[in-house]
């Protein structure tokens, strides 16, 4: 079973990757949110949390504008129009709020997904 590591000089944070709906990033911190409803936030940028996502094998992870990296197996509806992306599922429970998402990077979010399963 593989998980992220991210080590500050004050602890260890460990997640399995698919345990993470998305990342949100606000200046130097990087919030996960994960399925079920927990939220870690750390201090790295979101650069430096795609480099980590982007070592794992069999990586999901897909960046959708400057401050966002969502889960590509979490998502359940996009909506160009309303600038929405919907992630979660009954499997985890429930599904998350929408989050907005400008409407360049969602269109191709949208296109990459359309012949994956």
């Amino acid at each position: 079973m593989e998980y992220l590591r991210i080590e500050t000089s004050t602890e260890l944070f460990r997640v399995r990757p698919e345990e993470i709906a998305y990342i949100k990033a606000d200046g130097n911190y990087s919030t996960f949110f994960l399925i079920g409803g927990f939220t870690k936030t750390l201090t790295f940028q979101l650069h430096y949390m795609e480099a980590a996502l982007n070592s794992l094998q069999g990586n999901t992870f897909v960046r959708v504008g400057r401050s966002l990296i969502v889960n590509k197996i979490h998502i359940r509806s996009i909506c160009v129009p309303e600038q929405t992306l919907v992630l979660g599922g009954k499997e985890f429970g429930s599904f998350l709020p929408a989050i907005k998402v400008a409407k360049e990077p969602l269109q191709s979010l949208k296109e990459s997904l359309k012949g994956s399963s």
